[in-house]
């Protein structure tokens, strides 16, 4: 028995050591491919069997989990092989420490308009973008009113600029451009971004936008809406106006491609006037003299009922810009419709109504006067020329109509300008011919006046 043991083990041996130059060929065919792409035998060399097509090679585990691995020993490579963890971590998370990936978060930078408090915002923005190269670089010359950024991230892109950009800003010189308008910046929900907290603010008249169609803020597509003519009841300074506007076109600009505004029809805007350091509209303000109404009905606001008045002829003491007009008449007819049903006004019996002309960007009645001095005795230039085809006669007789000096020196003005080659259908006079003396003339309550012989 012990002698049949030993045959056995001596042919079991004996096979063995005739399988293993087979084994050890078959072991060293199985190559991988490492990370700079060259074949890698199991043994850690390089070179092994390259004729095999890809698709065997990738389909082996082992090549799967040795390739781009640490080789430099037969044992880490036989490890890898077997499916041992080669990376030292106890969980078989491959290499590194595991707390990294869980504070990736942590190294988060903040965002650049990041901020706690106002005084860390930017403004005016010069730097508004990191440079990297020197394809990077741009003008820093003013405010860039579309980007907030808080201080920190600013010096860091000045700096990135002024590093990369020194030769540059030599081959390509920035234009000296005035900057017209810098936007205040403030924290705002833990960002810094543009300050509307007095969009009403002003020092002086300029300040103030004389044309308030984008006429709210926007900060989401949500809020969007379509701007129209200018909205005499908002009055903003240029600086919250600007701001308005970037934004709407910000946020806005999709979203009117599949809401189409209607066009509207808009009379000319309301003149705002800073007063008491706010910019507000003035009611007789204007550019031009066709901007004030001619006939003043509705000559003052109404907010509630308690404001209603009657109302009538033209209140000749009062001028308004037609624009103001319009706001006050649809405020009436808002709150006194259902008032003057129970409080019955007067039939008025009205006469001329007094024209109304742009003085220093006032409207003003052609009849306005301080003192008698004020008022034009006698005149043939007696209403506005804005073309040709609102020429008339001149040459007649001095008309008695009150009118001021300043009107009169108007509309003379006006009618040599657009009359001098205009061709009347019937000819005018030659001559005054017979005329009356014109009546004399006198300032009564604030009025040219043609006093009765």
């Amino acid at each position: 028995m012990r002698q049949m043991t030993r045959a056995l083990w001596a042919m079991f041996g004996f096979a063995a050591l005739a399988l293993a130059p087979f084994a050890a060929c078959t072991h060293n065919s199985s190559s991988t491919t490492g990370a700079d792409g060259t074949q890698i035998g199991a043994d850690g060399t390089q070179g092994g069997d390259q004729t095999q097509p890809d698709a065997i090679l990738d389909s082996s585990p082992e090549s799967d989990q040795v390739s781009g691995g640490d080789l430099s020993s037969e044992d880490s490579v036989s490890d890898a092989a077997n499916g041992d963890d080669t990376s030292g971590s106890e969980d078989g998370s491959s290499g590194g420490d595991s707390d990294d990936t869980a504070s990736d978060d942590a190294l988060t930078p903040p965002a650049p308009n990041a901020c706690s408090d106002p005084k860390q915002c930017e403004s005016p923005v010069l730097y508004f973008k990191e440079v990297k190269t020197e394809s990077d670089c741009y003008c820093p010359s003013c405010d860039n009113q579309t980007v907030h950024l808080n201080k920190e991230t600013h010096a860091l892109y000045k700096a990135s600029w002024e590093k990369l950009c020194q030769t540059w800003i030599v081959q390509n010189p920035c234009p000296k451009a005035p900057c017209l308008l810098t936007i205040p910046r403030t924290c705002v929900d833990g960002s810094c971004q543009p300050d509307v907290s007095n969009p009403s603010a002003c020092e002086d008249t300029v300040e103030c936008r004389q044309n308030t169609v984008y006429d709210r803020n926007v900060t989401k597509v949500e809020e969007c809406y379509c701007p129209g003519c200018d909205d005499v009841n908002v009055s903003l300074n240029e600086t919250t106006a600007v701001i308005y506007e970037l934004n709407w076109k910000l946020y806005c600009t999709d979203w009117a491609k599949q809401n189409p505004c209607a066009v509207p029809k808009c009379l000319a805007p309301a003149y705002r006037e800073c007063k008491d350091k706010t910019c507000q509209v003035k009611p007789d303000g204007c550019s031009s003299s066709y901007e004030c109404t001619q006939n003043v009905i509705y000559y003052k606001p109404v907010l509630s009922e308690a404001d209603c008045y009657c109302v009538g002829c033209d209140n000749d003491r009062v001028s308004l810009t037609e624009r103001v007009h319009q706001l006050y008449t649809q405020q009436w007819n808002e709150h006194c419709t259902e008032w003057a049903k129970t409080h019955p006004c007067p039939d008025a019996l009205c006469i001329k109504n007094s024209p109304r002309i742009c003085l220093n960007e006032t409207c003003v009645s052609t009849r306005a006067c301080t003192v008698k001095e004020d008022c034009q005795q006698g005149s043939t230039y007696v209403k506005p020329v804005a073309s040709i085809d609102q020429c008339y006669c001149t040459s007649g007789c001095l008309l008695n109509t009150p009118i001021s000096k300043v009107a009169h020196e108007l509309y003379q003005k006006q009618w040599k300008t657009n009359c001098t080659t205009w061709v009347p259908d019937t000819p005018c006079p030659v001559g005054p011919g017979e005329c009356s003396p014109p009546s004399p003339v006198d300032c009564t309550d604030g009025l040219c006046t043609i006093l009765v012989n």
